[in-house]
């Protein structure tokens, strides 16, 4: 399945789309299929290191 994918920190440019394995879900749980999420620059922040 294709996600967007995160191997390291920094900025927004960091994210790839790439092909991951489909998870496989156990014993009384679900797999959910998202077809669209919302992305805006506070839920890009947590990507990057801290500057404290």
């Amino acid at each position: 399945m294709n996600a967007i994918v995160q191997d390291r920190y920094g900025s927004p440019d960091v994210l790839e789309l790439g092909e991951v394995d489909t998870p496989v879900v156990a014993d009384h749980e679900v797999l959910v299929r998202v077809r669209t999420a919302a992305v805006n620059a506070c839920g890009s922040s947590p990507s990057e290191p801290s500057r404290g």
